[in-house]
Order: C-alpha cells, then structure tokens, then sequence
C-alpha cells in the first residue's frame, strides 16, 4: 500500500505532505515535501521541523514495537529496537510505568546507542527515525 500524508499548514501556503510505502506492517518514508529525509549519523545531521511533523503523522499508524519495563533500557532491550530498526525507519517505544529511569532519559540513551533521533513524545511513549542505509551500488 502507498499513500501519501498531506498536513494544512496555517503558515505554508500548500500543504506539507509525506509519501509512505506500507508493506505488511514495513512502513518506509519515501520523501517529504519531495525530498528523501537526511540520513541520521550519531552527532550528526538533525531533521528539519517539517520532517518531523510528517514523521510524527506517520507515527500514529503505529503500534508500539518495543516495551521498557522494570528493569529499565538494558542491552536486551537496545538489541530489540536494533533489530526493529533492521525493517522498519519509525518505531515507536512505551514505557512502562514501573520503569525506574524518566522517560527523557530512555530517549537519550536509546538515541545514542541506535544512532536514531527521537521525534516525538507523548506521555511515555516515544516515537524514533532512523533511515535505512544507503545502498552501495
């Protein structure tokens, strides 16, 4: 399924707008605005505001993929957002209420350890972007 996400904007004068491919739960950020989003390196570029306003409608198609729970964000758990990460470019992450670290910390340090950038958060859930990598050709 493709589709595309068009967001009204009171200060643009079109719409922004965001094409997506889903694909048996593979959702994969083609452009935004007609741009491919720039890739994400620890450090490195950040997402425009308009990239993250699309990448968060995006976001509310998704369920969360990953739980944090008492035991707070361990290798176990960077393993698994890696390895969400290796089929999908958004995932989003609930925290338990039992988790004893603040929910901007989790977003700092699964940041840091994936290489991905946080894009949204609402109560304790986060919402991450990272790009596939490029392919060589």
């Amino acid at each position: 399924m493709c589709g595309v996400i068009s967001i009204p904007h009171p200060n643009l004068s079109g719409k922004l707008s965001s094409r997506f491919h889903l694909q048996k739960s593979r959702l994969n950020i083609v452009s935004i605005n007609g741009r491919r989003p720039e890739s994400i390196k620890h450090g490195g570029n950040v997402l425009t505001g308009k990239e993250k306003k699309a990448l968060r409608a995006a976001g509310n198609l998704l369920k969360p993929e990953v739980w944090i729970g008492k035991e707070g964000v361990t290798l176990g758990t960077i393993t698994n957002v890696e390895n969400t990460f290796n089929t999908k470019e958004l995932v989003k992450i609930k925290i338990h209420e039992s988790c004893p670290l603040d929910k901007k910390e989790v977003g700092e340090i699964i940041s840091v350890k994936t290489g991905a950038e946080l894009v949204q958060t609402i109560g304790r859930t986060l919402l991450f972007y990272r790009p596939f990598p490029e392919e060589a050709e």
